[in-house]
């Protein structure tokens, strides 16, 4: 009975710690002071943290692959178990699950899409949990990490398949990526919990992975890359909060909202949706190009540009801000944008469904979640991409019939048409909620998708194109950037 006791109380004391450990925030205080969403203070304190930790982990030598592995592993864990407590078991089990289906039999003609159904599957899952008890609040939940994990594990069945079952039709990225040899439990490890892209990416695949650990990248200018980097992302948070300390409010929400719409003009609503979704897309900026230079402290992102010769630290760079900020066409945006996805949308899905822009769309809407918002941004998405392929190739050649003062207007215009286009089209994927983004479309008078409507029927015959060789790209919504 003393025994029984015991075993009792050592079993209450037990929960009691896990519940204490579960909801306790060393940042807590801080966060208070300073009026900060905890979850958010935890991201940014793990995504600075790497800097130095990225610095430590160069110093260790390319011949100790196996420490490389797990040292790069075990931070990464550690910043998840910081950030997310209990649900980092959510990654466990994702992991675990793939790596067992891809060790059932790696060479199944099948492996790959079982991993990519399992991967995506589970995901979506969590996207269901999470918006029935968090629907629309921004939160950082681990929803972010396992959207990354999706890529990584579902980009490495179709490598390890590419390799098993090469095709004379395979794309060169779909050779490049090819990984003959399915890593150990170690390797595995590494590349799943890889720190300084764990919680904010950029996407890395296996190949490139693999070649860094083993010190196969080329070295030299880490340093001032990860440090320019780094104030680059402090300008992009700080561009994000200017509208805060002039007093200016810039949610997008307004535009939903009938007072604001009957108060203010047409190209107002066109003015305050531009400023809007600029300082949304700056907080994209912040956590991608931040993570983007711990990598690059660690020794990770080299690369010799072809063309030129010239060593670079880009290869896996997620945003080129300028080329999105001031882009004249449709194409320019999305090869710029999100360039890692891109990629990875490319390889697992538009490659390998017969060039489908709207399958890949679809799978891009599902990985993102299944809030009705983010469905209608990527269909429209689809449509926006096929009408501005088919007007560009009409009408450039007009403007730019009228030597260089029609080749500037020209340029002028798209832009300003660019830009309204794009933060029109990822309206609702800020919205979230069906009715909210319908509303939003229709205080625009759904002017994007008449244009684009208008473009499509009228312009017939304007999006062919003769191919010029083996390589043309016919879809510019999936096509990476100069890989990237």
């Amino acid at each position: 009975e003393y025994m029984g006791t015991c075993a009792c109380g050592t079993m209450d004391n037990a929960v009691e710690l896990l519940k204490q450990w579960a909801t306790y925030e060393p940042l807590g205080d801080i966060a208070a002071s300073a009026g900060l969403p905890i979850d958010q203070l935890n991201y940014v304190f793990c995504l600075v943290l790497a800097y130095p930790l990225s610095f430590l982990f160069s110093l260790i030598p390319t011949s100790a692959v196996n420490t490389r592995h797990f040292v790069a592993g075990f931070i990464g864990l550690l910043f998840g178990v910081f950030c997310f407590r209990v649900y980092i078991l959510h990654v466990l089990v994702l992991a675990g699950g793939v790596y067992t289906l891809i060790l059932l039999d790696p060479s199944a003609k099948n492996m790959q899409k079982y991993v990519a159904v399992f991967s995506v599957a589970y995901l979506v899952l969590c996207h269901l949990y999470r918006q029935y008890y968090h629907f629309g609040l921004y939160l950082l939940d681990i929803t972010g990490p396992l959207m990354i994990l999706v890529e990584k594990l579902s980009a490495l069945g179709f490598s390890i398949h590419d390799a098993k079952h090469p095709s004379a039709k395979g794309s060169d990225i779909q050779k490049k990526l090819a990984v003959a040899k399915v890593p150990n439990v170690l390797e595995y490890f590494g590349h799943v919990f890889f720190f300084p892209g764990f919680l904010a990416g950029p996407l890395h695949f296996y190949v490139d992975y693999e070649e860094f650990i083993q010190g196969k990248n080329t070295k030299g200018g880490e340093l001032v890359a990860a440090i320019q980097k780094f104030f680059f992302a402090i300008l992009c948070i700080g561009i994000n909060k200017l509208p805060g300390i002039v007093g200016f409010d810039s949610s997008i929400l307004l535009l939903i909202k009938d007072e604001f719409v009957t108060e203010h003009s047409f190209l107002y609503r066109v003015v305050h949706l531009y400023v809007a979704c600029v300082c949304i897309r700056m907080q994209y900026y912040f956590a991608w190009i931040l993570a983007d230079g711990a990598n690059n402290l660690a020794g990770f992102g080299s690369q010799v540009d072809a063309k030129t010769g010239v060593k670079n630290w880009n290869k896996i760079t997620n945003v080129n801000v300028l080329e999105v900020e001031f882009a004249t066409n449709l194409k320019g945006v999305l090869d710029n944008w999100n360039i890692q996805t891109q990629t990875w949308l490319r390889y697992v899905c538009y490659e390998r469904t017969n060039n489908s822009v709207y399958k890949t769309m679809m799978l891009s809407a599902l990985w993102h979640g299944l809030y009705p918002g983010y469905f209608l941004t990527f269909l429209t998405a689809a449509l926006q991409t096929e009408a501005a392929r088919k007007a560009r190739r009409v009408i450039r050649p007009v403007f730019h019939g009228f030597g260089k003062g029609g080749a500037v207007f020209y340029d002028i215009l798209t832009w300003a048409s660019t830009a309204f286009i794009l933060n029109y089209m990822v309206g609702p994927f800020v919205v979230l909620e069906l009715w909210g983004s319908l509303q939003f479309w229709t205080n625009f008078q759904y002017v994007g998708h008449v244009a684009a409507i208008i473009f499509v029927l009228v312009l017939q015959g304007g999006g062919e194109k003769k191919p010029k060789d083996k390589g043309d790209k016919a879809a510019a919504e999936v096509k990476p950037a100069k890989q990237d």
